[in-house]
């Protein structure tokens, strides 16, 4: 048995001893009571430890009557126990943090359990000061447990919380506990109009003085300002008192092609500093992430050759390391067809985005690689690049992009989709015939009208294939439009390739430090 519970226990004794010379009726009762507190001590029960202590407690100023007004102070040292006891009923029954409750459930099971002992006043003065002393005592207690937990503090690890659309960024909820006691906080609500929420964990224990970290991921939503809205309930181990803490915080959702242009910006000043392309030197190490060709032979090892690279079975036959070389064909020509046509400013800036990524991502690959490149909406053309190479079609396309923002863009970009075409490209005949066999004339107009349509035309003039074609575009009709023209350029002998869309952490980091191309030496 632990000291905790012989203190209490010997307490119990020496009152016993105390009602002896009183009467035979007092010592009786204070015997079988402390027969009852050595059971729930040995069972370790809370509801029969409650029951016991709290007959204690309301007994001992009637059975110890004889010594007057101040019998009540007899049982005062019982009540903590009972409080104790009370909170661990509490706890093990339900959460402390869960409910509309104001106070804690401790404190309110406390005061409903006096209700009953009301009317007893009537016949006891004893009592009545009992009953006094215990409603002043749990509000006492109430009172200092509620403003330890006033010193507990929740806080970001930011003023300004910032993520990218599409993009994930991880932010820390901070929570101080400046109180004497253990606590435990439960996060109810965390919510942001134009962000998703995640948190690493919604329920805790921090120990008193103690610090904990949770984790916020962020996941932008919409475009623009918006506020972070959290509620959290935090309690002491007990349940005596409970407190609700709300923290606000602004939320910006950035545009992705914003961090899109900065890594087009960092890739364009490395591309200033390069020396002249050169071809690459027979035998030269094939570093960084080289796509492989066709298979031509093995050759000598050159320091910097990627170790996947060795050919290990002809290694040990010659006793020295070789590699496996490849045969590069020279890179295609690229048609790049950028769509600007868009019902949202999400949507644009997807599309923006899009393009800057799959740009930075071939000039990364042969910044002198051949590329057309147009950019357009419905109604008009932004941008005509006729034959360049692709580090200053992306020089031309980030100069255009910061000269036009996506936010001036926008006014003058409007998707206004035709509701009677789109609802028989959604109907369900539309999906059991092919694309290419429908004969719709509106459709096959629109194509015509097409400004990229218009464009392809004159380069195909030009470029004979093998030529690689991309299509980036936005809403649903303007899919229908592209899948034709997918088709027709397919029938043609030109391949058509898929943009390539990073994530823009991944395509930052590759614009700073990535090798720029084989045969290209970065200063």
């Amino acid at each position: 048995m632990k000291t905790k519970h012989i203190i209490p226990l010997m307490y119990t004794v020496f009152l016993t001893i105390l009602a002896y010379p009183l009467n035979f009726l007092s010592f009786a009762a204070l015997l079988f009571l402390l027969i009852l507190q050595l059971l729930s001590m040995l069972k370790n029960v809370a509801k029969l430890s409650i029951v016991c202590y709290f007959t204690l407690y309301f007994s001992i100023p009637i059975l110890l009557a004889n010594y007057g007004f101040f019998s009540f102070i007899f049982s005062i040292p019982y009540f903590p126990l009972l409080t104790d006891n009370t909170g661990k009923f509490v706890l093990k029954e339900r959460n402390v943090l869960k409910g509309v409750m104001k106070i804690g459930y401790t404190t309110y099971i406390m005061l409903l359990m006096g209700i009953p002992i009301i009317p007893l006043t009537l016949f006891s003065m004893e009592i009545l000061y009992t009953l006094i002393a215990y409603y002043s005592l749990t509000l006492l207690q109430f009172l200092i447990v509620d403003r330890e937990l006033a010193k507990v503090k929740l806080s970001f690890n930011s003023y300004t919380i910032r993520v990218l659309r599409n993009d994930v960024n991880t932010y820390e909820l901070i929570v101080e506990n400046n109180s004497k006691f253990k606590i435990k906080l439960h996060v109810k609500e965390v919510e942001s109009e134009n962000a998703n929420i995640a948190l690493s964990k919604r329920t805790a224990t921090v120990n008193k003085n103690g610090k904990l970290t949770i984790k916020l991921k962020l996941l932008g939503k919409y475009v623009g300002k918006g506020t972070l809205k959290l509620k959290a309930i935090i309690a002491d181990s007990t349940g005596i008192a409970r407190r609700t803490i709300k923290l606000t915080s602004k939320v910006t959702v950035i545009p992705q092609y914003k961090l899109a242009l900065r890594a087009a910006l960092i890739l364009l000043s490395r591309l200033a500093q390069t020396q002249t392309p050169t071809l690459p030197v027979e035998h030269k190490a094939v570093t960084g992430h080289a796509r492989k060709g066709e298979y031509y032979g093995v050759r000598a090892y050159v320091p910097g050759d990627e170790i996947s690279t060795i050919h290990w079975k002809k290694s040990v036959s010659k006793q020295t390391l070789v590699v496996k070389d490849y045969k590069r064909e020279p890179r295609r020509t690229l048609i790049i067809l950028c769509d600007l046509t868009s019902t949202t400013f999400s949507e644009l800036d997807d599309i923006v985005y899009t393009l800057l990524s799959t740009l930075i991502y071939e000039t990364l690959r042969s910044p002198a690689q051949t590329v057309y490149v147009t950019i357009y909406d419905k109604n008009r053309t932004y941008l005509n690049i006729y034959k360049s190479n692709i580090s200053m079609a992306l020089s031309k396309t980030v100069k255009f992009l910061k000269e036009t923002p996506l936010t001036i863009l926008r006014e003058s970009i409007r998707a206004n989709l035709e509701k009677p075409l789109t609802g028989i490209l959604k109907s369900k005949a539309m999906r059991k015939i092919p694309l290419i066999q429908i004969e719709i004339s509106s459709l096959k107009d629109k194509v015509v009208e097409n400004i990229g349509y218009m464009f392809l035309s004159k380069v195909i003039n030009v470029e004979q294939p093998p030529t690689n074609i991309m299509f980036i575009h936005g809403n649903v009709l303007e899919k229908h439009i592209y899948g034709l023209l997918e088709h027709n350029v397919k029938e043609l002998g030109y391949s058509v390739v898929e943009p390539r869309k990073l994530k823009p952490k991944v395509l930052y980091e590759k614009a700073k430090i990535e090798p720029i191309a084989l045969g290209v030496k970065v200063a």
